[in-house]
């Protein structure tokens, strides 16, 4: 299911991607090469975040209102286990290729980001740690 939302999530990991900027229609061609031109690093290639929402079913695929090249899953929903320790686990390259119908190119970044909700209401996560393994 791909959805476009406006609504922010409650906590956010966000991955950056390189990538083939040769795939990508003129104006996100065009978007990459101002951001190199205005910036040291420029944008990535793609940006994947797994996200906890309020309303939006786990598994679904969101695409920012903003751009086409950040895809957000929803790993966690509602409230229900808000003020709990909530551990998740993912395939990030099979994540990937459910989101953006390719391969993925090398992760660049990691991020971690929790801001206000909605209603303009504090939000505080806790994050804990973050591993990466390979294919065993």
């Amino acid at each position: 299911m791909r959805l476009t939302s406006r609504a922010s999530p409650m906590a956010r990991l966000s991955l950056a991607f390189h990538g083939d900027a040769g795939k990508l229609d003129f104006e996100d061609r065009a978007k990459l090469r101002l951001a190199k031109a205005l910036t040291v690093h420029g944008l990535p290639y793609a940006s994947l975040l797994y996200v906890w929402m309020m309303k939006e079913p786990v598994d679904a695929v969101l695409t920012s209102s903003h751009t086409e090249r950040v895809r957000m899953i929803v790993v966690e929903s509602g409230a229900q286990r808000a003020g709990e320790w909530v551990t998740i686990r993912r395939n990030v390259v099979e994540d990937f290729r459910r989101a953006y119908g390719e391969e993925p190119g090398d992760i660049v970044s990691v991020g971690l980001m929790t801001d206000f909700g909605d209603d303009g209401s504090p939000r505080r996560t806790i994050y804990g740690d973050i591993t990466f393994r390979g294919e065993k």
